[in-house]
């Protein structure tokens, strides 16, 4: 008997033609359709398991060969160097030709492996935490389109990062920790304002969100007096009033009154908080407008982190410190009894 059953794109073309659901076009079926079928991504715990299981397992596989004198001297970057190639080479082939669960772990331990073994070995040959930051930048970019796995991509790509800010932070270059910060913002907002974010780039977005507020965080707690913090608030407000504009689905700033007190809030915050505060509230924004609970989480987590971590650094006087956390909650408790004082914000009981 043959199938006369209808597909679920025609049903959607019926229910759109007879004005039952609002898809403007055939394109925005089409893009419905290949949501709905592309593979979901796993839930961020399982993916955070994962992860740990693979430093786990790369632990233990170091511990091996060192038990097993197969590396004899672990100073020789003429030993770590090929052992570290070869772990990356066997994870990338590896990961190519399975998708079995366990396989598919192996290749990530294999990789967290390979990748710790090389970059311990451009460390021992260049002497330099700059040549093990370009190293890990440069392992990050060959190996993102080459292996698909969704946490590899993200641990590939934190690291990167990571260890470039710790560069940054030893050396204490000034001009690069806000050029870091500035390129942290750019990308996590092209990356989650412009349009839906493909599935191959949500490990990149979720990296470069994590590292936002992890760079602030490493900053903070070890703050220099001498590093101008006027640059970072101008960032911070920029950042903001960003999410703000793509939150507003792209209507002005100045023409509503929730928006201006928002962007008031926001100008006073730049100017009294700390750095680092605006980030945090950027990605709780963000993360509400997209309905993304990991970036929501980030920010939330990272907000009380972030206080703590500020008012116990010891670069910084009590008082100064104490004045900056009060100014910014009572400018965030202004805005809210403002709103909530306004007609149209008050919510009608029965």
């Amino acid at each position: 008997m043959a199938n006369d059953g209808i597909t679920v794109r025609e049903v959607l073309f019926r229910l759109r033609k007879a004005g039952h659901v609002d898809i403007p076009d055939d394109d925005a079926v089409g893009e419905f359709l290949a949501r709905r079928e592309a593979a979901q991504d796993p839930a961020w715990y399982v993916s955070a398991l994962a992860g740990a299981g693979a430093w786990f397992a790369a632990i233990f596989f170091i511990a091996f060969l060192i038990t097993a004198d197969i590396i004899d001297d672990w100073d020789n970057y003429q030993e770590l160097l090929p052992w570290g190639l070869g772990f990356l080479v066997a994870a990338n082939l590896l990961r190519h030709f399975t998708r079995s669960v366990f396989p598919v772990q192996l290749a990530l331990a294999l990789s967290t492996t390979g990748h710790i073994m090389t970059l311990m070995g451009v460390g021992e040959y260049t002497n330099s935490i700059g040549g093990v930051a370009a190293a890990a930048v440069v392992l990050s970019v060959v190996h993102y389109p080459i292996n698909r796995d969704m946490v590899h991509r993200f641990l590939s790509v934190l690291t990167a990062i990571g260890l470039v800010l710790f560069w940054i932070m030893e050396e204490e270059l000034h001009v690069p920790l806000h050029g870091l910060i500035a390129a942290e913002m750019l990308l996590v907002g092209l990356l989650y304002t412009w349009g839906r974010t493909p599935p191959v780039l949500r490990p990149l977005a979720a990296a470069f969100a994590t590292a936002l507020v992890g760079t602030h965080l490493v900053w903070v707690g070890d703050l220099n007096p001498e590093v101008p913090l006027w640059p970072a608030r101008i960032l911070g407000v920029a950042w903001m009033l960003w999410v703000l504009h793509f939150s507003a689905d792209g209507r002005s700033l100045l023409r509503r009154e929730p928006l201006l007190v928002a962007v008031a809030a926001t100008v006073l915050l730049g100017v009294f908080s700390p750095p680092g505060l605006l980030a945090a509230i950027g990605l709780m924004v963000l993360g509400y407008a997209l309905g993304d609970r990991l970036v929501t989480g980030l920010g939330t987590i990272f907000i009380p982190v972030f206080i703590y971590a500020y008012y116990h650094d010891l670069a910084l006087g009590l008082d100064q410190k104490s004045y900056h956390l009060m100014a910014a909650g009572l400018v965030l408790l202004a805005a809210r009894a403002y709103l909530a004082r306004r007609p149209w914000a008050r919510k009608e009981t029965p």
